[in-house]
């Protein structure tokens, strides 16, 4: 849900990156682009570059905002997102597969709507087999816990916007 005058997007998970062909780094930026299905979560003070990783497939977009990248008030925790448009996930540089990730971007005076987002749950993945993992992002009023998933805190909190990344491997659970 909207906090207050805010929207905050909050959660964690695990990234599998076996099999995926790592590409080119990006410098590290932290915020959205709803229309172009950007999500980059990356801390306040970091000024690294990313990993980048090919074969994303999913929802070209979140919302229906101008194609601009919004820029988050603030942000804390790892590096990581999406970026469907060149069909690539991002990790910090050195990511380990399976480390987990948590992250939360806060973009002050700001609404659902003046952000462009539409409410819904957006699921991307990649890899095949054993390899295999999803990106699942809730953008809602309120967001109900699902199970295995790190979110919990978060997600019980009632946060406007949750994600949670998961490896098959974690799904067998």
């Amino acid at each position: 849900m909207e906090s207050g005058s805010d929207v905050i997007f909050s959660g964690g998970g695990t990234l599998n990156t076996s099999g995926v062909f790592q590409g080119t780094n990006l410098p590290g930026l932290r915020g959205i682009n709803p229309i172009g299905g950007v999500l980059r979560f990356t801390p306040s003070s970091s000024s690294v570059t990313t990993s980048t990783y090919s074969g994303l497939s999913g929802p070209a977009s979140f919302g229906t905002s101008p194609n601009v990248f919004i820029s988050a008030s603030s942000s804390s925790g790892d590096i990581f997102g999406l970026i469907p448009s060149i069909n690539r996930f991002i990790t910090p540089v050195g990511y380990v597969s399976g480390t987990p990730l948590t992250g939360s971007m806060t973009f002050a005076n700001a609404t659902f709507a003046t952000l462009g987002l539409t409410e819904g749950t957006y699921v991307w993945n990649w890899g095949t087999g054993a390899n295999a993992d999803t990106f699942t992002l809730n953008i809602a009023s309120s967001v109900v816990p699902e199970p295995l998933t790190i979110l919990g805190a978060a997600t019980a909190a009632g946060l406007g916007a949750a994600f949670k990344c998961r490896s098959n491997k974690e799904n067998k659970k």
